[in-house]
C-alpha cells in the first residue's frame, strides 16, 4: 500500500513536470536570464556576455572563412550544434544588452535611491566648506 502511495507520488509529480503548460515561454522572472547570482551589478555579467559571443562569432566567421560556405557541412550535428551555441550566444548578449540599457523595466533594487537627509547633508557640507573658504 505504501509502495503504491510512493508510485502515485512520483507519477504525480512527472505529471505536473511535464504538463504542456511547462513547455511555454512563460518564465515567472525574466531577470533570471540576464542577469547573474555572482555579479552583484550587471556590467561585469554583460561585458562577460560580450566576450562569449565575440569569441563565438569570430571562430565561426574565422573558420568559415578559411574552409568555405559549404551546405554539406551543416548535415553534420557537430556544425549544428556549434551554429546554435553561436545563435544562443548571440540572443543572450543581445537580451542582457536590453536589460543593462533599459528597454525592459529595472527591479527597484537597481535603482539609486536619493533620500532627503542625503540631499540636507550634501547641501549642509557645501555650505561648511564655503564658509572656510
Amino acid at each position: 500500500m505504501e509502495e503504491e502511495q510512493g508510485t502515485m507520488t512520483c507519477r504525480g509529480r512527472l505529471r505536473e513536470e511535464f504538463r504542456l503548460k511547462s513547455f511555454c515561454l512563460n518564465h515567472g522572472d525574466r531577470h533570471d536570464f540576464t542577469r547573474s547570482p555572482w555579479f552583484n551589478h550587471l556590467l561585469p555579467f554583460v561585458v562577460y556576455r560580450t566576450a562569449v559571443c565575440a569569441y563565438q562569432v569570430s571562430v565561426y566567421a574565422i573558420y568559415h572563412s578559411l574552409r568555405g560556405i559549404n551546405l554539406k557541412s551543416y548535415i553534420y550535428l557537430t556544425e549544428l550544434g556549434f551554429v546554435i551555441l553561436t545563435l544562443h550566444t548571440i540572443v543572450s548578449a543581445i537580451l542582457c544588452f536590453a536589460d543593462f540599457f533599459g528597454n525592459r523595466p529595472k527591479s527597484p533594487e537597481d535603482i539609486p535611491m536619493i533620500t532627503e537627509d542625503d540631499f540636507v547633508t550634501t547641501t549642509t557640507y557645501c555650505a561648511i566648506k564655503r564658509t572656510k573658504q
